[in-house]
């Protein structure tokens, strides 16, 4: 099974399609980066701030794309009553296309992290947001695979599944915070509660990574919404302990797709 998911094709059948997207994507991202440094913006914290929120979209999109289609396209195609039939366990089968998750997503991955070390090597992004930027998409891939997992078992269809797993992430990351907001109206909670809650949000995270450690004139501490402001090891802490909570729902989605692997297959 892992050997199925390190062998497939990393983009189909459209190899020459997604080379030619990607080649394009790269020359429209480097007229970006020449039209900043005619502006004399590169240096800006908002500008970094800017690259970091569209590729984090770019990789939460596919995070919530590619683990929801895994196991219901081989539904689909009759493939997976086959794979069932194996003597390959649960956990070796989610193993295996979680493996095949990580492949796909590098390379929107490698956006944001050559992003980070060009402009680390170039003196404008201290080193200390590469790592933390690591820990932000770690966490954030390993949420969304296993609930992805979850769905992509629990459907049939590879569309209710990514449906499911955008409205999670919607609901977490979106629906869930005006909610608490229409309640704190009604003073049924703290608005204290509210702002803590959006500093766990992936996107605060890499707006409040860029905003501290990209520019030439980055200060050195980082400013949450309700967490205030605290220096480099208290803010990796904080991304740490987030991290610790979303990677435990991932797991607890994971097993719950585990669980559901051989139930309703027809």
């Amino acid at each position: 099974m892992l050997w199925k998911e390190l062998k497939s094709p990393l983009f189909g059948r459209r190899k020459l399609a997604f080379a030619i997207s990607i080649a394009i994507g790269l020359i429209l991202l480097f007229l970006t980066y020449a039209f900043f440094a005619d502006q004399h913006a590169l240096d800006e914290d908002g500008v970094h701030i800017m690259y970091g929120v569209v590729f984090m979209s770019l990789i939460t999109l596919f995070a919530m794309i590619l683990p929801a289609t895994c196991i219901t396209s081989e539904k689909e195609s009759r493939a997976w009553h086959l794979l069932l039939a194996t003597t390959l366990g649960e956990w070796q089968i989610l193993g295996a296309k979680f493996v095949g998750i990580l492949r796909r997503i590098l390379p929107i991955c490698c956006l944001l992290f050559g992003h980070i070390i060009l402009f680390t090597l170039a003196g404008i992004i201290r080193p200390a947001g590469l790592f933390q930027t690591m820990i932000l998409v770690g966490w954030l891939v390993a949420f969304l695979s296993g609930s992805g997992l979850y769905f992509s078992a629990r459907f049939k269809r590879t569309t209710t599944a990514v449906i499911a797993n955008f409205l999670l992430a919607a609901a977490i990351w979106g629906l869930a915070p005006l909610l608490m907001a229409f309640l704190a109206e009604l003073r049924v909670i703290d608005f204290d509660f509210i702002e803590s809650y959006l500093d766990t949000n992936p996107f605060v995270h890499i707006v409040v990574i860029m905003d501290a450690t990209a520019g030439r004139s980055s200060g050195s501490n980082y400013h949450w919404i309700n967490y205030g402001s605290k220096d480099v090891f208290d803010a990796t802490a904080w991304m740490l302990a987030c991290g610790i909570g979303y990677v435990s729902l991932g797991l607890l989605f994971a097993w719950r797709a585990k669980c559901r692997l051989r139930r309703n297959i027809f």
